[in-house]
């Protein structure tokens, strides 16, 4: 099946658009997705096509011809899945809620899809590719409630086809964010959890520290200071993003602050200095109140500045359309244009040229209806594409 829908090109868009701060990144209209199940996930295959998957099926999305084609049935229904590229072309699916004692192999030359069994029953894990190709699957819990959080580690060798298992983080975490640095090790951050020492159940808090996976010993460590102090975040949080930036850094934000009593979200960033191990708080990068700062996008853009769109924040979870874009050269933030639809848990992939395809998430009813509650707001099959303003000045000056 394929879906088609007329959108405004780049040039016109850009001349539609000129009263808005000079050269903003604009939101485009794209074609609908082919589900609106919930958590839609999407990868970036090596073709430049966007791989988009939700409930039971899998759907390409072509940014060159504007078109969504459903390509292959899933096995099983799926919720949250983390969709990985493989050296050898296929694509590894991972984590979801209904998947967590397998993991799904997609290959967009047959569209056939296979699975493979984890070591280790898992939902709600990090998944990260390895720089040399292969994948970490790290943490998660072992059932929906997330009563027991797992610090156990696997990793996946598409040579081989297997898992084999990996070392233990310090800590048991799930909803934590998992980055990769530029020499190679990986930086875990935060998520829900308790002390690796203690007995399963208990209360599950946001944690406040971080530790780095080094593939040259195989091992985890906390994150430390040159004396060899560990070094803390200034907030606890989880369900955050974690973004790799220019200068080798990595900037993690807002997220759920969560211990004896509920905080609510985070509205702060941190920065996680690789030369010196330091964690300190990034006062610049503080996001508005009432803006999506959990279940949000952060998307490291070709300049390196970096996108945060969508989500949920302020003291009710309503979605939120708001997008702003940080610049690390000038430790600065300033506000684009709002997103067409308020997205919470949408998928973002940056494509070839640059842009951003925003995908699908939890949206506002339309017309608002003050007695829907919000477990039962509509998930939207709607797409839109950012374009950044490099692209959107090179359009209209060409």
């Amino acid at each position: 099946m394929i879906t088609r829908l007329r959108f405004m090109p780049l040039s016109l868009l850009a001349m539609t658009a000129m009263s808005a701060s000079a050269w903003d990144g604009v939101f485009v209209p794209m074609p609908d997705s082919a589900d609106t199940a919930y958590a839609p996930s999407a990868a970036l295959l090596a073709d430049g096509r966007v791989l988009v998957s939700s409930g039971w099926g899998i759907s390409l999305f072509s940014p060159q011809s504007a078109t969504t084609t459903a390509v292959a049935q899933l096995p099983y229904y799926q919720q949250g899945m983390t969709w990985t590229p493989l050296p050898n072309g296929k694509v590894l699916g991972s984590g979801g809620i209904y998947t967590e004692h397998r993991v799904l192999l997609f290959d967009p030359a047959t569209s056939l899809v296979n699975t493979v069994d984890l070591m280790t029953q898992r939902i709600h894990p990090s998944v990260t590719a390895l720089a040399d190709g292969r994948i970490m699957i790290a943490g998660g819990c072992t059932e929906g409630t997330c009563a027991t959080p797992l610090a156990s580690t696997e990793i996946y060798d598409a040579a081989t086809g297997t898992f084999s298992p990996g070392p233990r983080m310090k800590q048991r975490r799930t909803y934590h964010s998992a980055t990769l640095l530029a020499d190679g090790r990986v930086l875990f951050y935060g998520g829900k959890g308790y002390d690796a020492s203690a007995p399963d159940g208990g209360y599950l808090y946001s944690l406040d520290s971080a530790e780095l996976y080094d593939p040259a010993t195989n091992s985890f460590d906390y994150t430390r200071n040159q004396n060899g102090d560990q070094t803390h975040m200034w907030w606890s949080r989880s369900n955050h993003t974690g973004s790799a930036l220019p200068n080798g850094d990595v900037l993690l934000c807002g997220g759920h602050q969560t211990g004896s009593i509920d905080y609510g979200p985070a509205y702060s960033c941190d920065i996680f200095d690789t030369q010196t191990g330091r964690i300190y708080s990034q006062e610049a990068v503080s996001l508005p109140y009432g803006w999506g700062v959990m279940d949000h996008t952060a998307t490291v853009l070709t300049d390196g500045t970096l996108l945060i769109a969508g989500g949920t924040g302020g003291l009710y979870p309503v979605p939120e359309p708001g997008a702003l874009v940080y610049t690390p050269s000038t430790n600065t933030t300033h506000v684009v244009s709002s997103m067409t639809y308020a997205r919470r848990a949408a998928s973002a992939v940056r494509l070839v040229d640059g842009s951003v395809l925003m995908i699908g998430g939890q949206t506002v009813p339309v017309p608002p209806d003050p007695s829907l509650p919000y477990s039962s707001y509509p998930w939207t099959p709607t797409m839109e594409r950012y374009a950044p303003d490099d692209i959107f000045k090179d359009a209209f000056e060409h």
